[in-house]
């Protein structure tokens, strides 16, 4: 649904007073602002493994792995979203950068602003010590990410 917005101007010129314009509906100008939604849209996919060792009584060891899916945005209806290609000439000025819109001239007519991406891995490392036996959990951790 599109959202509609204006505004109306009163001056004091026909009546002297700006108030007594716009009781009396002598308008002096104005706007009208209409924008249409984009309904833009991503789905979100991804897997989680973890497991934990216990080493000895007082160290555990827990490895993690996770893998996400970067899906891109697509616009839901008639493909109104843009983006920017740093490497594509502009025909007007025949200079670099150039507006792209998703579907039509981008990237083949692609319904997406950019490509997928399949590497986003992380893998982590934990290793907990319980230093006494007292101690109801495992305080001390050395986590290792790969960001």
């Amino acid at each position: 649904m599109p959202s509609v917005g204006g505004s109306l101007n009163f001056n004091q010129n026909a009546t002297g007073d700006s108030v007594a314009a716009l009781l009396y509906g002598w308008v002096s100008g104005g706007s009208r602002h209409e924008t249409i939604l984009i309904r833009n849209r991503a789905n979100s996919m991804g897997m989680y493994l973890q497991d934990d060792w216990k080493v000895s009584p007082k160290l555990k060891l827990n490895l993690e792995l996770r893998w996400d899916l970067d899906t891109p945005r697509f616009e839901a209806i008639d493909n109104r979203q843009n983006s920017f290609e740093v490497g594509g000439t502009n025909p007007v000025c025949n200079c670099p950068g150039l507006i792209t819109w998703s579907g039509r001239d981008a990237r083949g007519g692609s319904r997406y602003a950019h490509n997928f991406v399949y590497d986003n891995i992380e893998p982590s490392v934990d290793l907990s010590y319980r230093a006494t036996d007292d101690c109801p959990g495992w305080p001390i951790h050395c986590l290792y990410r790969a960001v």
